[in-house]
């Protein structure tokens, strides 16, 4: 399979899981919202925003550049 190929598949494969994701995610605030608890919205939005991006709390924590002294 030649790599353009190959890439186009890729690409279709994580539009279709973003898709699914998004549906399940608004349908788990749509839930909420039926139910009349507009703080599960919240959290399903930021329980979303984490699924979506889990690590990005982390990165000044994981990424941050070693401390240098002075006498350096």
């Amino acid at each position: 399979m030649p790599e353009i190929e190959r890439e186009e598949l890729l690409a279709q494969r994580l539009e279709e899981i973003q898709r699914i994701t998004d549906k399940r995610n608004l349908d788990q605030m749509l839930k909420a919202q039926k139910d009349g608890d507009g703080d599960s919205v919240a959290k399903a939005a930021k329980r979303a925003s984490f699924k979506t991006f889990p690590h990005a709390h982390l990165d000044g924590i994981i990424y941050r550049p070693a401390h240098r002294s002075r006498r350096d």
